[in-house]
């Protein structure tokens, strides 16, 4: 009786196994697919970060705009760094206070807070088509500012 019971169970295991493993693969990739959206997020952060260190310094006999240029440099040097081409990003540097939607690249005055910001479109490449789903877009827009005094 109990050779017929085990030969009823054997394949149970396996059918469970093959129900659960799509969403478990769904899951695994997506946490992949997250990790990306995140290590692209910090690289974004840190290029912000040196584009704002970039145009606070005192360099000697430069004017406002050589330094936002210096600044733009140093963003691109960063997002490249990163495997981020530069053309993809909408980066903003202006004087803390003034508006960031359409950048106006107003220039940044001795002992005044300085504003660098950068937006991102990050499609997701492993659960993209599962992400339309949930937003019509089918990408996340990554964004981050960083404010800094000009000393």
């Amino acid at each position: 009786m109990s050779l017929s019971s085990s030969r009823r169970d054997s394949g149970q295991a396996l059918a469970e196994f093959a129900i659960i493993s799509p969403l478990l693969l769904l899951l695994i990739l997506g946490m992949i697919d997250f990790a990306r959206a995140w290590g692209f997020y910090q690289v974004i952060t840190d290029a912000a970060r040196e584009g704002a260190r970039t145009v606070v310094v005192d360099w000697q006999g430069l004017t406002a705009t050589d330094k936002r240029v210096k600044a733009y440099n140093a963003i691109y040097n960063a997002l490249g760094r990163g495997a981020i081409d530069p053309a993809n990003a909408r980066i903003c540097v202006t004087k803390a206070g003034t508006s960031v939607a359409p950048c106006d690249n107003t220039d940044c005055l001795y002992e005044e807070p300085c504003t660098v910001r950068i937006e991102l479109d990050y499609a997701f490449a492993i659960i993209g088509p599962f992400w339309k789903m949930v937003s019509p877009k089918g990408y996340v827009t990554l964004s981050t500012q960083f404010v800094m005094r000009t000393e």
